[in-house]
């Protein structure tokens, strides 16, 4: 018998364009893959699949579908002007969604950094929220 291995298919990056204001100052273009994720400085974060998750986003709004990545190991790059994703804390999680449209952006993502595993808004491990556009311009 003959066995052949299929080659590992290359991981997509997808570049996603900064839409609020907190992403334009504190990261700036991000480069994404399920595997890693790059900031415009060069700057990066390993990540591993966690699964999926509903997640509410805000307090009283609608739950939305979330990917779960952990950071793999921990870690808070300084970003943008100095700037870092939680506040000085490392990041361990990030959970990533399509957002809905508020204006002409072509797919809209959210990206949620958290330094541990309380996904509650406004807990103590939550550090905000990125908004980008990750379609082609």
């Amino acid at each position: 018998m003959v066995f052949t291995v299929a080659s590992a298919s290359a991981v997509s990056m997808t570049a996603w364009a900064p839409i609020g204001r907190t992403a334009q100052t504190v990261t700036g273009r991000v480069t994404f893959a399920p595997t890693k994720i790059i900031f415009q400085n060069g700057k990066s974060l390993p990540l591993a699949r966690g699964g999926q998750m509903l997640f509410r986003p805000e307090p009283k709004k609608r739950k939305v579908m979330a990917d779960l990545y952990r950071v793999t190991p921990p870690d808070q790059p300084v970003l943008e002007n100095g700037n870092t994703l939680c506040k000085g804390k490392p990041v361990a999680y990030l959970l990533v969604w399509r957002s809905d449209k508020t204006g002409k952006e072509a797919d809209p993502r959210t990206l949620a950094p958290f330094s541990g595993p309380k996904f509650t808004p406004g807990s103590s491990d939550d550090c905000g929220r990125y908004v980008y556009d990750a379609g082609t311009r």
